[in-house]
């Protein structure tokens, strides 16, 4: 077979309105572009979904986008209230402990000038509530004990009215000597300070320095009051027992009325300590139902007081009772 010459295809087809095949391979036909309408601010066109298909973006991402930048105004928002709003729960905290303060201090001052019915409770068993609790344990317990012992002591042998006697006086001799005591420091703080002992009238912050003062000292004394030695007190009161029964020698050894006499002696200076001062009624001749309390031998259609058992215990003198004396009438 004979080689046969390879020709290029026939471009008959092709005439001068079409141009030749350079024309054809770099001479792109014209792309036609829909006129968009020239404002002098640029802006897009109205936001219809084929104005925004000629931007490229969909309704979907406008309405996206537009969300994100109103949650992202909300959260500033928001923040800018959480802020404002913690720190205004910081000033008032503040505040309240400041108020907290406050009526701590207030109602610290009128518990010690006695103003109040409130008790410090950080005194704990020396609250006074505490304290008239003990007075009559004293009376219903120690007072029992003691008239025990005495009943062991041949000496004391058909003494019953002298033994209750004897009792009575040793908590009588307590407050006194208590009392003593008070009045004796108060006394040296004042010499020390060199405040006189009868203030002038019109100088009255001087007289509220002086209160302060002795407020001051009484609290720390009740504060104090288990520390506060009491033996001078004690040895007082034995002294005062001693040289009056001086035909009954056997008290001196009698340990439980020397029990008795020391309980007295510390229960008496707690109480004296008190704001007001807690003291005792003793000499009342009639029976007052408010103030007493029968013993049960006692004739009770009878008010005439023969015999007091224990004395009355009430804050200051005259004032309320707060544990009722025993009395045979």
């Amino acid at each position: 077979m004979e080689n046969q010459e390879i020709k290029d295809p026939p471009l008959d087809g092709l005439d001068e309105k079409q141009g030749g095949p350079e024309n054809i391979l770099h001479e792109a036909p014209p792309t036609t572009r829909p006129n968009r309408p020239h404002t002098a601010n640029h802006t897009l066109p109205h936001l219809t979904e084929a104005g925004l298909h000629e931007v490229g973006v969909t309704l979907s991402e406008l309405s996206d986008s537009l969300l994100v930048e109103k949650w992202r105004s909300e959260a500033e928002s928001l923040r800018a209230e959480l802020s404002l709003s913690q720190k205004t729960v910081v000033n008032l905290q503040e505040r309240e402990k400041q108020l907290r303060n406050r009526l701590s201090e207030q109602a610290q001052k009128q518990i010690q000038k006695g103003t109040t019915k409130f008790e410090d409770i950080s005194l704990g068993d020396h609250r006074p509530t505490q304290l008239i609790r003990r007075y009559g344990n004293l009376y219903a317990e120690g007072r029992l004990e003691a008239l025990d012992a005495l009943d062991e002591l041949e000496e004391m042998n058909d003494c019953d009215d002298l033994k209750v006697k004897l009792l009575l006086s040793i908590v009588v001799l307590a407050f006194r000597t208590a009392q003593k005591t008070m009045e004796e420091s108060k006394a040296k703080l004042r010499a020390l300070l060199h405040i006189p002992s009868v203030l002038q009238s019109g100088t009255t912050q001087h007289h509220v320095a002086v209160r302060e003062v002795e407020d001051t000292v009484a609290s720390y004394l009740r504060r104090t009051v288990e520390k506060h030695d009491v033996t001078q007190n004690y040895q007082d009161v034995c002294e005062r027992v001693w040289t009056t029964l001086y035909d009954y020698p056997s008290l001196r050894h009698c340990d439980g009325l020397l029990r008795y006499t020391r309980d007295c002696v510390t229960l008496a200076w707690a109480l004296t300590l008190q704001q007001p001062p807690l003291v005792i009624d003793y000499e009342s001749t009639t029976f007052n139902v408010d103030t007493h309390t029968r013993f049960h031998t006692s004739n009770a259609d009878c008010a005439d007081i023969q015999n007091v058992l224990w004395p009355t215990l009430t804050e200051g003198e005259n004032g309320p009772c707060v544990y009722k004396g025993v009395v045979l009438t």
